[in-house]
Parts: C-alpha cells; sequence; structure tokens
C-alpha cells in the first residue's frame, strides 16, 4: 500500500521526527557543506544543488541524519539505480 501512495506516511512519519528531533535532514547537511565557502564556482555549485534535488531530496534526503539506516540507503540506491534504467530506455 505504501508504494502505491508514494510512501507519503513515511514521509510524514519522517518529517514529523525531524521537526521533534531538530536533527537536519540528509539533504539539510549535503546542502550545508555545499554552501560552506570554497573555490568552487558558481555553475558548480548551482550543478551541485541540483544534484541534491535530483538524486538525494526524493528518496534519502527527508530523513533525518540521526534515523538513515542501511536499508534507507539500499532504497535510495535503488531509486538511482531505476531512475538511470528508465533513461536508458
Amino acid at each position: 500500500m505504501l508504494n502505491a501512495t508514494g510512501n507519503e506516511v513515511i514521509a510524514a512519519a519522517t518529517a514529523v521526527a525531524s521537526a521533534k528531533t531538530k536533527i537536519p535532514s540528509v539533504s539539510e547537511i549535503v546542502l550545508q557543506h555545499i554552501d560552506h565557502p570554497n573555490s568552487v564556482s558558481p555553475g558548480h555549485l548551482s550543478k551541485y544543488r541540483h544534484y541534491v534535488r535530483d538524486h538525494i531530496e526524493g528518496v534519502l534526503g527527508i530523513i533525518p541524519v540521526d534515523k538513515v539506516t542501511y536499508l534507507d540507503v539500499m532504497k535510495w540506491d535503488r531509486a538511482l539505480t531505476d531512475k538511470a534504467c528508465r533513461r536508458r530506455r
């Protein structure tokens, strides 16, 4: 049932857990790292933000960093693999 609804229940529960714990999500941590002052050009920063949006936010990015499990990473990897396979068709 969760697959049919796009895992909305899991996303909502994760958002509630994140709000309660005040722990940043995976996406927030990655974006903080990207935005940390460095010698990367504005074009590269934009590209990295797109990578976060396209490859992290959907499955893994909404999870608080202290709640990420091995299974979460495996689901994220599977989602990326499935997306790449669909683009090749």
